[in-house]
């Protein structure tokens, strides 16, 4: 009875997702989009010297805060954003 039930929702979801759609809905399972199998077009190549060139170096370090402000990662999430107002 149980293997009844569980087939006989099944179905009943398969019917409604392959049925056609009664809309122009967002999806339309019966008549899907099919893909021609051509690659994407190589991209445009950069002019002048704005060329970038994978070196395998990394990326430099940051640059080091001034004395007066320190960064401390205590672990603490963010504070919340305040509340907008919206008695305008």
């Amino acid at each position: 009875m149980k293997r009844i039930a569980i087939l006989s929702v099944l179905l009943l979801l398969a019917v409604f997702i392959l049925l056609p759609g009664a809309g122009n809905g967002k999806y339309n399972v019966s008549n899907p989009v099919v893909a021609d199998g051509s690659p994407l077009p190589w991209p445009p190549i950069p002019s002048g010297n704005t060329v970038l060139t994978a070196d395998g170096s990394p990326l430099p370090w940051p640059p080091i805060p001034n004395s007066n402000t320190v960064m401390i990662a205590d672990g603490s999430p963010l504070p919340w954003p305040p509340i907008p107002n919206t008695n305008a």
